[in-house]
C-alpha cells in the first residue's frame, strides 16, 4: 500500500510543501500495520471541505490492492481518522 499526501491552501499557498508519500513495504512491520489500520479507519464518505479563506486542504491518495481512492478533507472538516493518517504520513513519509 502507498499513501500520498498533498497539502493546499493556508496562509502562504505559494510555499506549499511537496507531496509526502509513505510506502508500506518501506516501513517496519509495526508501522506498516499501523498504516493499514489508519487507512481502514477512514470513514466511507467524509465530509467534502467547503471553501474557507486561508484554510489548509489535504488530498490523500491511497493505492493498494484492496482500495484505490482519493480522499479530500480540510482542517475544519477532517475527522479524527483523517487527522491521524495525515500525521502518520507526515511523520513517516518522504517528500517528493
Amino acid at each position: 500500500m502507498k499513501v500520498i499526501l498533498r497539502t493546499y491552501g493556508g496562509f502562504a499557498p505559494a510555499l506549499q510543501p511537496k507531496p509526502c508519500a509513505v510506502d508500506e513495504c518501506e516501513l517496519q512491520p509495526h508501522d506498516a500495520k499501523a498504516l493499514e489500520q489508519l487507512v481502514d479507519a477512514l470513514p466511507d464518505a467524509p465530509a467534502e471541505p467547503s471553501p474557507r479563506p486561508d484554510e489548509r486542504h489535504y488530498e490523500i491518495a491511497i493505492e493498494s490492492p484492496r482500495r484505490n481512492t482519493v480522499v479530500r478533507c480540510a482542517d475544519s472538516s477532517m475527522s479524527d481518522a483523517h487527522a491521524a493518517l495525515v500525521e502518520f504520513v507526515e511523520r513517516h513519509g518522504r517528500r517528493r
